[in-house]
């Protein structure tokens, strides 16, 4: 738990910078409730940020929320534009979820 917690505050610190996959990363804890409480709210708000800075895992990850309804309601249209902007970005994951 420690080592989250840890990695935590070095990814907020990375998501400050602009840092894309610092902000996913941040996302993936709050989603996996890793090194504190889990909080579907917050790993949308860093898997948005994210993939709006290009990175492919953010917008996987925001796919996922979507695809599920993890602290959203499930939207088929917007898991697929999130699926969709990580394929082009070369995020392999992004790429299999569309098929799916």
């Amino acid at each position: 738990m420690r080592r989250y917690t840890r990695a935590r505050d070095f990814y907020e610190i990375s998501c400050d910078l602009i840092d894309g996959m610092g902000c996913s990363s941040l996302g993936w804890l709050y989603q996996q409730g890793q090194g504190g409480s889990r909080d579907y709210d917050k790993a949308r708000e860093y898997y948005q940020k994210g993939c709006q800075l290009d990175n492919g895992n953010g917008c996987t990850g925001l796919g996922n929320l979507y695809r599920y309804g993890l602290g959203v309601s499930k939207n088929p249209a917007e898991s697929r534009r999130f699926f969709e902007k990580a394929c082009q970005l070369g995020h392999h994951k992004g790429c299999i979820a569309i098929q799916e």
